[in-house]
């Protein structure tokens, strides 16, 4: 780019286009330096895993893999085309396992489905067998045990049959299962074909155990992504702690600058304060001596004029202590005053009282007499009903002397 021009900004190709160029791996103190683009865009899970989409120059540093295993790894990722066969392949079986292990375990969707196309040709019905138990993999699993359903004249017997070391690998119920399935696939009249008859009777005698490797597969990549959130999270606190920490350093920096600066200003500001501080000195000390002047000749024309200077002396005193008399006199009279408006108030809040309280005996007085008023109307009631009643029973005793 030429100098003084500026660089236009253009949109990134979402897959042809990877931050940085390079990645550096660290196996078994080994250093490998390969094009970052290819890790990136085949498993998005290594890319997070180990930050391959920050542009940083970290070393990656990978736990569980030897440096011949990495090698064959960088061999199916970055293959060397022989142009006389185009087609060929170099690797051998046991370089297919080391790709499909690693392949699974760094989720290369890709390379981890071709290791498993060549697998299943190379590998033994033994050998699939044990490979999808330990590495949960149902389709090896049922793979290796329709090689031993279907093979004949192989080199264990005659008859194809399951040797007695390969039915310590496999397990005596298993071992049955098989040779019951062989049996009835071998029997005449299937409606079905023959292969499509094997394949049903995989499917339900072996849904268990095909459901516990999916299971136990299952949890595995559940673990991975939980290890993988709590490292993501542990890298992005690492990287705001960073952050944090050179925001923090560049704040120190600034404030050491800074103080330097305000150090020189200050002491250019503490020379000048300095100097302004003679300065009134100077004019204190010459003030002073004025002063000291003035009294000396103010002294000198009082002992001049003698009985002249004294008797102002004396007037000036008692004015003073005049205007201190009035003053006194003026506050006293004020004093005086509030006393009397207090006596005055406190006056008028009594009256007030006795006021209060001769309304108040007033009023109970008014309210007895009702009372007392209530009660003589109540007694009266009674008495008049009394009468009534000692009539009424006088006339009944009239009546009753008069019928006898």
């Amino acid at each position: 780019m030429n100098v003084g021009t500026i660089e236009p900004l253009y949109d990134m190709d979402e897959v042809y286009w990877c931050p940085g160029t390079v990645v550096k791996f660290l196996v078994e103190q080994k250093l490998f330096k390969v094009s970052r683009h290819q890790f990136v865009v085949g498993s998005e899970y290594f890319a997070k895993l180990h930050g391959l989409r920050e542009d940083d120059d970290d070393i990656v540093r990978l736990e569980g893999v030897t440096i011949d295993q990495f090698r064959v790894f960088l061999r199916i990722v970055f293959p060397v085309t022989n142009y006389t066969n185009p087609t060929a392949n170099d690797f051998t079986t046991k370089e297919w396992l080391v790709i499909f292990r690693l392949s699974s375990q760094w989720r290369f969707k890709g390379f981890r489905e071709l290791a498993m196309e060549h697998l299943l040709k190379d590998l033994s019905a033994l050998e699939l067998v044990k490979m999808g138990r330990a590495e949960n993999v149902p389709e090896f699993l049922l793979s290796g045990y329709r090689s031993f359903i279907n093979r004949r004249s192989e080199i264990t017997t005659e008859e194809g049959d399951i040797t007695d070391e390969e039915g310590d690998k496999l397990g005596s119920k298993t071992v049955i299962i098989l040779w019951r399935i062989r049996y009835h696939a071998e029997a005449p009249g299937h409606e079905d074909p023959v292969e499509l008859f094997i394949e049903e009777e995989l499917t339900a005698k072996f849904v268990g155990e095909v459901s516990e490797i999916k299971a136990r597969g299952n949890a595995s990549r559940h673990l991975e992504d939980v290890r993988l959130e709590e490292r993501l999270k542990k890298r992005a606190e690492e990287k705001t702690k960073r952050q944090e920490e050179g925001e923090r350093l560049v704040v120190e920096k600034a404030a050491a600058r800074d103080g330097r600066v305000e150090g020189a200003v200050e002491a250019s500001e503490a020379g000048d304060l300095k100097a302004k501080n003679q300065v009134l000195r100077q004019e204190l000390e010459a003030c002073t001596r004025e002063l000291r002047r003035a009294n000396e000749l103010n002294a000198f024309s009082c002992s001049g004029k003698g009985s002249s200077c004294l008797r102002k002396r004396t007037i000036k005193r008692d004015r003073k202590d005049e205007g201190r008399e009035e003053e006194a006199r003026v506050q006293l009279e004020m004093a005086e005053k509030l006393a009397e408006e207090e006596r005055a108030t406190r006056l008028l809040e009594e009256e007030e009282k006795r006021g209060l309280e001769a309304g108040l005996e007033e009023e109970r007085e008014k309210e007895e007499a009702v009372k007392i008023r209530e009660e003589l109307e109540e007694l009266r009631a009674w008495k008049r009903e009394r009468m009534l009643e000692e009539a009424t029973i006088d006339e009944i005793l009239q009546d009753a002397d008069e019928e006898d």
